[in-house]
């Protein structure tokens, strides 16, 4: 049996947040791993203490404070970070700052006792890890962190607590360890699309964050279906298949390299088109280029429908010169777009984030 892994516990409230999105999920499981240490028996616990943080150390623990979006980074984490409060999934208790310092937050993670949210999730520490040490470029570890979250939410420790009391080992206990949500579904919560969830699942494997199966069932056809589960539970999944070809709910396990290449079938011309794009900005733009990157595939995704092979064929032999003229304006678009940026910024340095979530006293700006 595997053995147990050490654990971040993040709230379920989060999964209740409105208008979520990759950073939202991101950071609030950053916020889950500066937790003090947390051990109750207490069924109704309402709230999880968080060390104190400051933008720095959340930046800091992704690994984002290394490349040349630092600023944008950090006026991210600062918007998650108000959007946590106002939703009440998070409360700040109070604001320290020192002289030429980062504000400092004194906050804890709020839990609700009943209800859809009841509860709280939990982040295997090892994996956490593995997806902010192993995954580079930032825009990928934050959406792969996202869906990390996300998927975890349908994975639920009791199971282990279950199986620590029974005498024999309870097979239908494995249901516990099993996400078999869609990729529509993992990622309508912090607004991703499938294609990004898939790519981001591909990710999260390879840096052993989580494990996956495709299987298919009994009067389904040839549709695949995917599920789930932590890394460190990828025995349990083992398992909980075996159980249920054995009782023929599922007729055909597809091997690992084919779930690769079924994730993405359909959108291969589309990769093809986005690797050329990407290579062309690279030659066009020196720096900035994660967020042109993102802004060409933005633009890549608009041609998804593509559906008959010649319609394919004719995105990827885009004449080359129209192609250069292309990347060109869109690099101008970015410039253009950098500029506002800057001004979007410097105005939310101008005024205090979380001025109505804080105590009744003045305390400087974030």
């Amino acid at each position: 049996m595997t053995q147990q892994k050490e654990y971040y516990s993040i709230t379920n409230k989060l999964y209740s947040l409105q208008d979520a999105n990759h950073f939202d999920y991101a950071v609030m499981a950053t916020l889950a791993t500066f937790n003090y240490p947390f051990v109750t028996d207490d069924k109704t616990t309402e709230e999880i203490k968080i060390q104190p943080f400051s933008v720095v150390d959340i930046a800091n623990r992704l690994r984002l404070n290394h490349t040349r979006n630092v600023k944008i980074n950090a006026n991210k984490i600062k918007e998650s970070i108000v959007k946590l409060a106002k939703a009440n999934v998070i409360k700040i208790d109070d604001v320290v700052k020192s002289d030429g310092r980062e504000n400092t937050f004194i906050a804890k993670q709020i839990v609700d006792v009943k209800g859809q949210y009841t509860g709280f999730a939990t982040i295997t520490a090892d994996e956490y890890f593995n997806i902010v040490l192993k995954i580079e470029k930032d825009a990928e570890k934050i959406k792969a962190l996202a869906c990390y979250v996300s998927i975890i939410q349908r994975i639920f420790k009791t199971a282990k607590d279950e199986l620590a009391k029974q005498a024999k080992f309870n097979i239908s206990s494995l249901n516990y360890y099993i996400n078999w949500e869609s990729q529509e579904s993992i990622g309508n919560k912090y607004g991703m699309s499938r294609k990004a969830v898939s790519k981001s699942i591909e990710l999260l494997v390879e840096v052993e964050a989580i494990a996956i199966k495709a299987i298919k069932q009994k009067n389904a056809g040839k549709e695949v279906k995917y599920i789930y589960t932590k890394h460190s539970d990828s025995e349990k999944l083992d398992l909980y298949v075996s159980e249920q070809i054995e009782k023929g709910e599922y007729t055909k396990v597809v091997k690992a390299k084919a779930v690769a290449k079924e994730i993405v079938e359909d959108e291969v011309v589309n990769e093809v088109a986005e690797d050329v794009a990407t290579e062309q900005l690279q030659t066009l733009v020196n720096d900035n280029t994660d967020e042109i990157v993102e802004v060409c595939t933005e633009q890549i995704e608009m041609v998804d429908t593509v559906e008959k092979k010649e319609d394919k064929a004719k995105v990827i032999n885009i004449n080359a010169d129209e192609r250069m003229k292309r990347m060109e304006a869109l690099a101008s678009f970015k410039n253009v777009k950098n500029a506002d940026e800057k001004e979007e910024e410097s105005k939310a340095d101008e005024f205090d984030l979380l001025a109505e979530y804080r105590p009744d006293k003045k305390i400087a700006t974030v």
